[in-house]
């Protein structure tokens, strides 16, 4: 019988890597506070257009086309904790240039730091859920795994609290906030015990792997580390290539549901909400302050994303993806709803509330699934030779489908941009029943075996 695990360490770690998630989360929402302030004739240092504008939200999202390939070169020779140490000085690097801005006056200085912020995003979609999934236990992963979607709330929250309220260039003070922390809190936690095997460092491997199963025998952690060395082994027999990406029926059905579920994800509306939060209340045409609208649903995606762990861990990713993706249909379809009303002339007298309810549930129903577990399975169903390149693939084409919606926003009325995103929802929910996995409990080969050997329906 196993001896029973003592997770502290585990739940040290994965905290500690997370910091770079609440990095990347400050700076994606970074946008929501400040175009408003850019926009302001009255008070703006530099006057923007609602074209230069729709550049700023979304070139977020072409930076993080590009950044993971990066991230996938860089983990094999560096590790994956220097590969996200390295993300982070790049959102530093960022938050540098825009401060800058304030005395160069060029549009062009905040387009730079905004895809430099989404490069190293791109970075840390793909290599952080990699390094936590690969230090956790088969019970823990899909709780810890939910980390990463907490982690981004308070990200999010840092703008829409103090964004409103603060000058653009002490929300820049602020931001850096994150990234200090993560630089002092790295040096303590040690790198992915998968990664040293790669590089034959079969002595780091075992203390990495005793640091993180503390609590179990001797005897029970090296055979752990054997059945990981077994593992790693065979997969680095193959090189690694787009053609052994796409050799296995296992490693297709990988990259098909890891590609699948992150575009719902994006589809859902998700990145055009964070990144239009304000914008999106003023055009919701409801008497509800703007500001105050947007720190509710921060708050809310906060609280729900401290709730998804347990709850995943109870129910599973399947069950979990399933509840989202019906909650996120109806909640967006209600905002659609009314904003066509308000549209077409009707009075909302007395439904003020309505925009933020529809948002706040949204949020909600997306921070329990569809949220952190997309990059959950991303983690766990791609063998280690492939991992890097299908966790680039993956996240590059999912902020892809982010960019396109971010920039057609402003574009289309936003009453059918959120019946399309409530449409992609229904989808979502059809995908998941008929075509995703549960893999509750399940190793790494295990999850292997299921999908090179049988239905990706269990």
């Amino acid at each position: 019988m196993a001896s029973q695990i003592n997770r502290f360490h585990l739940y040290l770690a994965a905290s500690t890597v997370n910091i770079a998630a609440f990095s990347v989360g400050a700076s994606q929402t970074w946008s929501s506070p400040s175009i408003p302030k850019l926009k302001d004739k009255e008070t703006s240092f530099l006057l923007i257009t609602d074209d230069e504008a729709s550049w700023i939200a979304s070139l977020l999202s072409l930076g993080t086309v590009f950044g993971p390939f990066a991230g996938g070169f860089l983990t094999n020779r560096v590790g994956r904790k220097w590969t996200l140490t390295t993300a982070v000085l790049i959102i530093l690097v960022s938050y540098i240039i825009l401060f800058s801005t304030q005395f160069t006056l060029a549009v062009q200085q905040i387009y730079l730091a905004r895809f430099l912020a989404g490069f190293s995003g791109g970075i840390v979609y793909a290599i952080l859920p990699m390094y936590v999934a690969e230090v956790s236990d088969d019970e823990a992963r899909a709780s810890v795994g939910s980390f990463f979607a907490f982690f981004l709330s308070p990200g999010f929250l840092l703008n829409y609290i103090l964004g409103p309220y603060v000058s653009f260039s002490v929300l820049i003070v602020v931001s850096l906030i994150p990234p200090i922390l993560y630089f002092i809190c790295i040096n303590f936690v040690p790198e992915s015990p998968y990664y040293h095997i790669q590089k034959r460092q079969y002595d780091d491997a075992l203390k990495s792997l005793t640091w993180f199963r503390d609590g179990r025998s001797s005897a029970e952690v090296k055979e752990e580390l054997n059945t990981i060395k077994e593992a790693v082994e065979d997969a680095m027999q193959q090189s690694g290539t787009i053609k052994d990406l796409l050799a296995t029926r296992g490693t297709r059905m990988a990259l098909f549901l890891s590609c699948s579920l992150t575009s719902f994800q994006q589809l859902s509306g998700i990145n055009v909400v964070l990144f239009y939060a304000e914008p999106i209340f003023e055009i919701s045409g409801s008497n509800m302050s703007s500001s105050i609208s947007t720190i509710i649903v921060g708050v809310i995606l906060l609280v729900a994303s401290a709730v998804a762990p347990p709850f995943a861990r109870a129910f599973g990713i399947k069950k979990c993806l399933i509840i989202s993706a019906v909650g996120m249909g109806v909640f967006q379809a209600g905002l659609a709803v009314y904003m066509l009303l308000n549209s077409l002339g009707h009075k909302m007298e007395g439904l003020d509330w309505a925009p933020v309810v529809n948002l706040v549930c949204y949020i909600s129903t997306y921070a329990l699934g569809f949220g952190p577990l997309p990059w959950a399975v991303m983690s766990e169903v791609f063998p280690s030779n492939v991992k890097p390149l299908g966790s680039a693939i993956t996240a590059s084409f999912s902020y892809f489908i982010s960019f396109i919606l971010g920039k057609c926003f402003t574009i289309v009325p936003a009453y059918v941009s959120f019946f399309v995103f409530s449409g992609c929802c229904v989808i979502a929910m059809l995908f998941t029943i008929f075509l995703v996995p549960d893999t509750r409990g399940m190793s790494f080969q295990q999850i292997q075996n299921l999908l090179n050997k049988r239905n990706a329906i269990r």
